[in-house]
């Protein structure tokens, strides 16, 4: 489906295992590198040490981690730490509704949905980089 040459990494992040799963072999399908967590922090402290190398990042809007970290504040605090890659913020829910894609933000919110969706996002994000 959709394979091309790794040549992209994407770092995903969900804090239920059944989407990281499949969310991580859909991508890697479509021929990108894969660096799936399901722990926020773990993300934010890498990219604090420098430690973690990616071309775009996508997660979850709502995460269930000891930190009460929502993927939108993971997307805030990457941009106030400098990060400029490609962000998109997801949800299986109609909170996204609320949200707005801006300065220190996501680059996309989209709904969960099928693959080819996102798999066209993620390559339109990555072109304008």
């Amino acid at each position: 489906m959709f394979a091309q040459s790794a040549t992209h990494t994407i770092v995903l992040i969900d804090d239920e295992r059944d989407t990281l799963i499949l969310i991580s072999r859909t991508l890697m399908r479509a021929g990108y590198r894969v660096k799936a967590y399901s722990n926020p922090l773990v993300v934010l402290e890498a990219c604090q040490r420098r430690e973690l190398e990616f071309d775009l990042l996508l997660t979850d809007l709502d995460l269930r981690s000891e930190s009460s970290l929502t993927g939108s504040g993971v997307i805030a605090e990457l941009r106030k730490n400098g990060f400029t890659q490609p962000m998109i913020l997801w949800s299986g829910g109609d909170d996204i509704h609320d949200l707005s894609p801006g300065e220190g933000g996501p680059d996309l919110i989209m709904s969960k949905g099928g693959a080819l969706a996102l798999i066209t996002n993620i390559r339109q994000l990555l072109k304008q980089t």
